[in-house]
């Protein structure tokens, strides 16, 4: 194998890799931004409060970090189709770390960005979309079969 055959294997390797990493990648950066805001949302007293150039910075960190955390903790490198309920201690983990790690960023910084209750309750608000969209098949058949049964 030249290699120039051997560089376009790994590229396709790469594409491949990409192609199926995405969707999974960008449906949790949709996930951590809806919870970002909802948690933003309820935590400011008014509805058209502005949304400053740091927190939206700190935002694009918290969403990096989130997605590197996911990414090295494995969670897109599974078949979430047909892998355990135990496998979501992998998502569990890479939330904790990202957290802790995005919590004490926010508490260390003055001023903060984003009050640090927003950034915990969005977490936990994502970890909850993560994990129902990596079992959403899960969830669909078992509301189905408890409504058959009612």
């Amino acid at each position: 194998m030249s290699g120039r055959e051997s560089q376009r294997s790994r590229w396709r390797r790469y594409a491949c890799g990409v192609k199926r990493i995405a969707p999974l990648a960008t449906s949790d950066a949709l996930i951590l931004a809806t919870a970002y805001m909802a948690a933003y949302s309820v935590r400011t007293v008014s509805f058209y409060h502005r949304i400053e150039a740091a927190s939206l910075t700190f935002f694009l960190f918290a969403l990096a970090a989130m997605l590197a955390a996911l990414y090295l903790s494995g969670a897109y490198h599974r078949i979430w189709s047909r892998t355990s309920g135990h496998d979501v201690a992998v998502i569990v983990r890479a939330v904790i770390a990202v957290t802790v790690i995005v919590g004490a960023a926010d508490f260390l910084m003055r001023p903060r960005p984003i009050p640090l209750s927003v950034v915990l309750v969005s977490h936990i608000l994502a970890l909850t979309g993560f994990v129902a969209v990596r079992y959403r098949s899960r969830l669909i058949s078992g509301l189905e079969w408890r409504w058959r049964a009612v």
